[in-house]
């Protein structure tokens, strides 16, 4: 593959990748501009607190998604077309009873669910709103799946759920972190403190959704390069993953460093001065992450398309749980408010260093260098 082609492969997946991932996290960002409209800092709060809930509500259906959809591309791979399909029938027979489970969860054991209703209401409709979208396409049978008649068998579910079960860690740890640094916030700055959190956690989610965006981008090249041992490809890839991400987190760095106060005042309609003052230094603070987020997204990608997963699994523990829950208890404890938004951004540092580490010893085993 020239480089022209490289390069063009790369801008379409990554292009295609980073509008759908920034499409999908505008959903709560979104929900989070309506809430401080229409129910001020306390919305904003009661948000934030719900949003871990729906976090682990997501990565179940990652689980599935991202099980299902592995198991099905390697039947497929593989020519057996009416496993592939028995697959993703009983993917859907996953779904549907995870989708009881939670109704019947929140109808019957969580009172303070129904009362966020106009608050997080929108959050849990918005993927309503993408079947409905994307329904037209498998009614039509522009697919190459569709259902079989096949009853719920044990081994698919198993082989489903096992794929799958990575995608729930990163996106449950997500809402874990949430829920700590919501615990430390709520104990300095009580109920305002969270809100300004809530305005950073969420901007955080459409930024890192770019991030991941790129990552999802350079997978198929990588895998197809790594696989027909085109190693320039790969080292041609992965300096322009690299380059777009430094200049993605310099832009929106500038913009956020400049600007903070305005992006404040977006969800601050009661004009709180004090939740004003927190998310604002707040913004600047938390997103000086950006690079090394970015870096370790897409080295965590490299890893696991060139069939090296281990280091791939140690950085996501690592940002996940290891790392970032005893820096947010030390950094609070040293700098109170301002700590708890330094937490992200040394978690990340510390991270990259280590993603680095990893990277250079690969490098050395092949006797050369990527970068």
């Amino acid at each position: 593959m020239t480089k022209s082609n490289c390069f063009r492969d790369f801008l379409k997946y990554s292009s295609l990748n980073v509008m759908g991932m920034i499409g999908l996290s505008c959903y709560i960002l979104a929900d989070t501009f309506f809430v401080s409209k229409g129910l001020g800092t306390n919305g904003l709060t009661s948000l934030n607190l719900a949003i871990p809930i729906y976090s682990f509500i997501h990565g179940t259906g990652l689980m599935i998604g991202m099980g299902g959809g592995t198991r099905y591309s390697i039947l497929k791979g593989q020519n057996h077309h009416e496993s592939a399909n028995h697959t993703f029938t009983n993917a859907i027979y996953l779904a549907a009873m995870f989708a009881v489970f939670f109704v019947l969860a929140g109808i019957f054991f969580s009172d303070d669910i129904i009362s966020l209703f106009g608050a997080a209401f929108a959050t849990g409709l918005a993927p309503v709103f993408s079947i409905l979208i994307l329904l037209p396409y498998f009614i039509r049978k522009k697919n190459m799946f569709h259902f079989v008649k096949c009853k719920a068998q044990k081994a698919p579910f198993t082989k489903i759920l096992s794929s799958g079960i990575p995608s729930l860690i990163t996106e449950v740890s997500s809402g874990v972190v949430m829920i700590v640094f919501n615990a430390i916030i709520l104990n300095l700055s009580g109920n305002v403190g969270v809100a300004a959190y809530g305005v950073i956690a969420n901007l955080s989610l459409v930024i890192i959704s770019i991030y991941t965006g790129i990552a999802q981008g350079i997978q198929p090249i990588i895998s197809r390069s790594y696989g027909m041992k085109k190693l320039r490809d790969i080292h041609a890839t992965l300096r322009y993953a690299f380059t777009t991400m430094l200049l993605f987190s310099v832009i929106i760095y500038g913009v956020i460093f400049l600007g903070a106060s305005q992006i404040t005042d977006i969800f601050n309609s009661e004009q709180n001065a004090m939740l004003q003052k927190i998310a604002t230094e707040g913004l600047r603070l938390y997103f000086l992450a950006c690079p090394f987020a970015g870096f370790n997204i897409i080295i965590s990608m490299y890893f696991t398309s060139t069939e090296w997963p281990r280091p791939a699994h140690v950085i996501s523990l690592l940002r996940g749980f290891l790392v970032i829950i005893p820096m947010a208890f030390l950094l609070s404890w040293v700098g109170e408010i301002r700590g708890v938004w330094c937490a992200f951004p040394a978690t990340e540092l510390l991270v990259a260093v280590i993603g680095l580490c990893f990277f250079l010893r690969k490098n050395n085993k092949q006797d050369e260098i990527v970068l």
